[in-house]
């Protein structure tokens, strides 16, 4: 599923309904046919497939291993302890660590799932102005992370000049590989400039993919934190 836009106005009126889906906060989401704009999932009723990850993929992959990534993250993210000073979020089924000085907020999604959302100071959570970390659990996914994965990248290879880069991770908490995406995108609200989205996407169970992005005018990601608040995910 594409979370990629966690930046977008208003904050309240944002989740419609695709798996976990999100209009407004999180754009690319369903029309109600059971996949979004980029190819991602939505809540499954059954007939879809297991989110084993073994889903056809639209370039025709059908196992992990046609579809595991080869490629360096374009700047790497391990996963961390909570440093000192910092507070601890619990969310349903992970905790985060988040300095004192981000806002957090959360909105329900149609479902009943949780957005987590966690703005850098300064942030105004618009999509002109964004700096954000959010946690976002995909309920039923019609496939596992590495067929999403891919086609979250083709939907993205075809948006954007640069190509984005698709890397495989070792989570803890988790028995599948992780999947990092990260990749540079317009900045919306007619301001120019260039933001920097990475999603990380854990897959828990058949059932649960938790998706953690951040995103950040390029050149910031990592300056403001975002990138460290991501690596003290956890699973519980």
């Amino acid at each position: 599923m594409d979370f990629s836009d966690v930046t977008d106005r208003p904050r309240r009126a944002v989740l419609a309904a695709a798996g976990v889906a999100l209009t407004g906060v999180v754009t690319g989401c369903s029309d109600g046919s059971g996949s979004d704009a980029s190819g991602g999932s939505s809540e499954s009723d059954g007939s879809s497939d297991s989110g084993d990850g073994d889903a056809a993929s639209p370039s025709g992959g059908s196992a992990d291993g046609e579809l595991t990534p080869t490629e360096t993250p374009t700047a790497s993210l391990e996963p961390s302890d909570v440093p000192t000073r910092w507070r601890t979020v619990e969310g349903e089924g992970f905790t985060i660590g988040v300095p004192g000085s981000f806002r957090e907020d959360t909105e329900k999604a149609s479902n009943g799932t949780t957005m987590y959302l966690f703005d850098a100071p300064g942030a105004s959570g618009k999509a002109s102005d964004p700096a954000r970390v959010a946690v976002v659990r995909d309920v039923k996914p019609t496939a596992g992370v590495m067929p999403l994965s891919q086609v979250l990248v083709e939907s993205k290879a075809v948006e954007n000049e640069k190509p984005p880069v698709r890397s495989q991770l070792t989570w803890p908490g988790v028995e599948k590989p992780a999947v990092l995406v990260q990749w540079m995108s317009p900045i919306r609200g007619g301001h120019g400039g260039t933001q920097e989205t990475w999603q990380l996407m854990v897959q828990v169970d058949p059932d649960l993919i938790i998706n953690v992005l951040a995103v950040a005018p390029e050149g910031t990601l990592e300056k403001k934190k975002l990138a460290q608040v991501m690596s003290t995910f956890k699973v519980v």
